[in-house]
């Protein structure tokens, strides 16, 4: 079962500490957030930057709703079809995860 990133986690005090959701860049590793490693080659990702789906399930820009953005990096290339796009985010593993560790609260 994968943990919810929000969940408590311990600290080096002892004191327990609530974690920052992950968002798409840091889960998949793409590079592209700001200051990415392939940020300057292939730009910021949409769901990397200021968007209509800031927030969304908790994320930083829609980095917990990138399924929505249109030009995101998924599996090595962008997609160019918003259809294509969601046949693939159906599959992926971050969307998944997001939607259970959002449970009630996940907005597709």
């Amino acid at each position: 079962m994968i943990q919810a990133a929000t969940e408590l986690q311990p600290t080096v005090e002892g004191i327990r500490a609530v974690t920052q959701p992950v968002n798409c860049w840091e889960f998949m590793q793409c590079g592209r957030e700001p200051g990415g490693r392939l940020a300057r080659e292939l730009g910021i990702c949409p769901a990397a930057r200021k968007s209509p789906y800031d927030s969304e399930n908790e994320g930083r820009f829609a980095g917990r709703a990138c399924w929505k953005v249109f030009g995101t990096f998924c599996e090595g290339h962008v997609e160019r079809s918003m259809t294509r796009k969601a046949l693939h985010c159906i599959d992926c593993p971050f969307a998944q995860k997001v939607a259970e560790e959002q449970g009630l609260d996940f907005n597709p």
